[in-house]
């Protein structure tokens, strides 16, 4: 199927998106953002599901600031489908028309044609899957053009080659970019800056998607202690403070936002644990399947 005007919700290539819903405006204490020295923050991933595409032979991608070589400055490109150039399942993958100048008006008279091609392990053609065309006028930022192209479902290495060219036929430039499709595998774990810490210490934790299928999540969570036999809710360890109310959206092998709390002098000597609940569709947290991370810690004297 061809997109011929897709704007894509955000561009994920094995990162992070997260849509803001809602901020506190009076929080006591913010248990997402203090302390980031604490929150063994690197930006980076858990496992890098685009390696192999390392592998295969080079191309010429889109530059990554979406700034085309023969294009107007104002022209900027934006892409490469939801899920980016590693996903689970069919959807597109593609690029869309942006003029970065909102007080002047960008005119292209473009012709853009662009093939998406199933490879094998080591990038050879094995046959064309989709292929489409669309005529770049103006660009408008309210309805920007784009182009995007199908993915099978199969698990596999694809290719998406694009193609531009002026009014009068002449050939402007190309790209191509590689697509990875593997299989769906659920694997999300609650990473901790510790295990043993004392009072007035700062305990930080973070989703990290070590499998394939997108996990959903938030800032929130809760603290329990263990009493023999049982986990027991430890409420008074976040007293004071409040949520920033976000949806997070982890792709393959992405790294979470962190969270955390210090811990008080309510909190006496034990095991603890982090409970964290994150999604497991789109439908998270309003309804839709979900499921319940830990991690433990110690607080000792």
């Amino acid at each position: 199927m061809i997109r011929l005007s897709e704007t894509p919700f955000a561009r994920l290539t094995g990162g992070v998106i997260v849509v803001v819903l809602l901020t506190l405006p009076l929080l006591a204490r913010d248990a997402e953002g203090r302390r980031w020295k604490n929150c063994f923050w690197d930006g980076g991933l858990v496992r890098n599901y685009e390696r192999p595409l390392d592998r295969l032979p080079k191309l010429q991608r889109v530059p990554q600031s979406g700034k085309l070589p023969f294009g107007p400055h104002r022209l900027k490109l934006d892409g490469g489908g939801l899920g980016g150039r590693v996903r689970v399942d069919e959807g597109s993958f593609g690029y869309t028309f942006y003029n970065d100048s909102y007080r002047r008006k960008l005119r292209l008279d473009w012709v853009v044609t662009a093939q998406m091609r199933a490879l094998d392990p080591k990038g050879h053609v094995l046959r064309t899957i989709d292929r489409g065309h669309v005529r770049i006028g103006r660009v408008n930022n309210a309805n920007p053009p784009g182009l995007y192209l199908d993915v099978l479902p199969e698990v596999g290495f694809y290719r998406f080659d694009i193609q531009f060219a002026n009014r009068g036929g002449s050939r402007l430039g190309a790209f191509s970019d590689y697509v990875r499709v593997v299989e769906s595998r659920l694997d999300a774990r609650l990473g901790i800056n510790g295990r043993r810490f004392r009072q007035g210490g700062w305990v930080s934790t973070r989703v990290n998607n070590v499998g394939t299928a997108s996990v959903y999540y938030g800032a929130d969570f809760s603290v329990q202690r263990f009493e023999d036999p049982d986990w027991q809710p430890v409420p008074e360890a976040l007293r004071g403070y409040g949520w920033p109310l976000y949806l997070g959206i982890l792709g393959p092998g992405a790294r979470g936002r962190c969270s955390g709390f210090e811990i008080s002098s309510e909190l006496g000597a034990g095991r603890y644990r982090i409970v964290k609940e994150i999604g497991l569709d789109w439908s998270w947290p309003t309804q839709g399947p979900s499921q319940r991370l830990t991690a433990w810690f110690d607080i000792v004297e």
